[in-house]
């Protein structure tokens, strides 16, 4: 039996194969659609979801996924793909809140470095992040309903970068905050 590298004339090809990415828009032929059409891209690491829904069962597929864009994500999403390799996750300018499904899905992705929630609008208040302990960057920015980020928060001792710009109705930060020493010493 070939190995799959082998059905390609060299390993460059097989790489732009392996590691293109898969996008779907609102507007695309693709833009509803149905997690099985993932079955074919075990290897996909890179996902990009504008506006599109994806429907149906998706228990299991994506299981080399690094990287998910998913810009306007809807608030009700009956989706969970295999997220325990995720490190980064963007969900910005999505209709997301304290109460989305997706939230207990995300609990696997304990390699999570990068969360993106930029221009959520939905979102009053963050949902327990003590499953993302790698989580280096996190951005809130313009997600103007914000009232509490979790105490948590704390437990991500490698943050490095956080983006509150425009969080207006934030009403302080945790104290759990103090003992995060990597995110003291990028703010001096």
């Amino acid at each position: 039996m070939r190995k799959p590298w082998q059905y390609f004339r060299d390993i460059r090809e097989f790489q732009k194969f392996v590691f293109r990415p898969f996008v779907l828009t609102k507007t695309s032929r693709r833009g509803n659609s149905q997690p099985r059409q993932f079955e074919t891209l075990p290897f996909l690491r890179f996902l990009a979801v504008y506006g599109a829904k994806l429907i149906g069962d998706s228990e299991g597929l994506l299981p080399n996924l690094r990287w998910l864009v998913w810009k306007g994500c809807p608030a009700f999403v009956a989706t969970s793909f295999c997220l325990e390799k995720l490190v980064i996750l963007d969900l910005s300018r999505s209709d997301i809140s304290d109460f989305w499904e997706g939230w207990s899905h995300l609990k696997v992705a304990e390699q999570l470095k990068v969360l993106d929630l930029t221009y959520c609008r939905c979102l009053n208040i963050i949902p327990d992040l003590s499953a993302f302990e790698n989580l280096e960057i996190l951005i809130l920015e313009g997600c103007n309903k914000l009232e509490q980020i979790p105490h948590s928060i704390g437990k991500a001792k490698g943050l490095i970068f956080l983006n509150l710009q425009g969080c207006e109705k934030l009403q302080g930060l945790p104290q759990e905050m103090g003992n995060l020493e990597q995110l003291g010493r990028s703010l001096t």
